[in-house]
C-alpha cells in the first residue's frame, strides 16, 4: 500500500492509528507516523491525579520522545482527544485547565492536532457523544470569539516560532512540585513555558509575552499559562 500510495503521491502522509509503541510500524516501509496517545496519556494523567509531579511528567514526554528517532518526532500526530475519546472539554476541571494542557501541546514536537469543535469548547463523552455537530447559529453569531481567538493564537506563535516547533526542550525545576517550567531552543531562538498546575498562585516577571492564560499583574493563577521569550519566579 505504502509504494503505491508514494508512487501517486511522493509527499503523501501515511498515519497510524496505534494507542502503544509503535517502532514495528515507523522503519520505513509502513507508517510515516502515528498518533502519539502515550503523549496524550502522560498529560492527562498529571492533570487527574494531583500527587503527579513534573518530575513524574517530564520522565513520561522523555520517553515519548526517545521511542523513535528525530525524523518520526518532528511529524508524530500529537493529541489531545479523537473520535473515540471524551472530550478535551470533558476530560478537564475548567477552561484554565484546558488551555493550560493546549499549551503544553503546542510546545511539543511534532504536528499538533485539533480536534473539530475544540476551538468552541465543544464537550463530549466517548464516542457517539464525542462526534456531535458543530454548534453553527452560536459561532455565527460570535458567542466563541474568545475561544477561537485564544486557539487562534497557540496556532500563530507556535507557526511564527521554530523552537515551540522543532526546539529542545529542557525543564527547569522549581520549589512547587506542581509547577511545569520548561524551555524550548532552536539555533539563536529560546521560548520558555510556565504552567501552574498547583494550588496556589506565582509570581512571575515576563519579558515579551507570546501567549497568556489566568495571568494578571504578575501573577499566574491556578492552571494559569505563559508562554514568552523570558521568564523569571520572584
Amino acid at each position: 500500500m505504502r509504494i503505491a500510495l508514494k508512487n501517486i503521491k511522493s509527499d503523501i502522509y501515511i498515519l497510524g492509528e496505534i494507542w502503544m509503541d509503535s517502532i514495528n510500524w515507523l522503519r520505513g516501509d509502513q507508517y510515516d507516523s502515528v498518533m502519539n496517545y502515550p503523549l496524550t496519556t502522560a498529560i492527562n494523567s498529571f492533570w487527574n491525579n494531583s500527587f503527579e509531579t513534573m518530575e513524574n511528567l517530564k520522565f513520561r514526554i522523555n520517553r515519548c520522545y526517545s521511542m523513535y528517532q528525530d525524523q518520526t518526532n518532528n511529524s508524530i500526530f500529537n493529541l489531545l482527544d479523537s473520535h473515540d475519546t471524551n472530550r478535551l472539554w470533558n476530560n478537564s476541571k475548567d477552561s484554565n485547565e484546558c488551555y493550560a494542557k493546549l499549551a503544553l501541546l503546542f510546545s511539543m514536537q511534532g504536528t499538533v492536532c485539533i480536534y473539530y469543535g475544540t476551538e468552541v469548547e465543544m464537550d463530549g463523552e466517548h464516542d457517539p457523544d464525542c462526534r456531535r455537530t458543530m454548534p453553527w447559529t452560536q459561532i455565527n453569531n460570535g458567542e466563541f470569539h474568545n475561544s477561537i481567538s485564544k486557539l487562534k493564537t497557540l496556532i500563530e506563535i507556535r507557526k511564527e516560532n521554530e523552537a515551540l516547533q522543532f526546539g529542545n526542550l529542557k525543564f527547569h525545576d522549581t520549589n512547587d512540585k506542581r509547577l511545569i517550567y520548561f524551555s524550548k531552543t532552536s539555533n539563536n531562538q529560546s521560548i520558555d513555558i510556565i504552567i501552574n498546575a498547583s494550588e496556589g498562585n506565582i509570581q512571575c516577571k515576563v519579558t515579551d509575552s507570546l501567549f497568556e492564560n489566568n495571568f494578571n499583574n504578575g501573577i499566574l493563577g491556578k492552571n494559569g499559562v505563559i508562554i514568552c521569550k523570558s521568564i523569571s519566579l520572584v
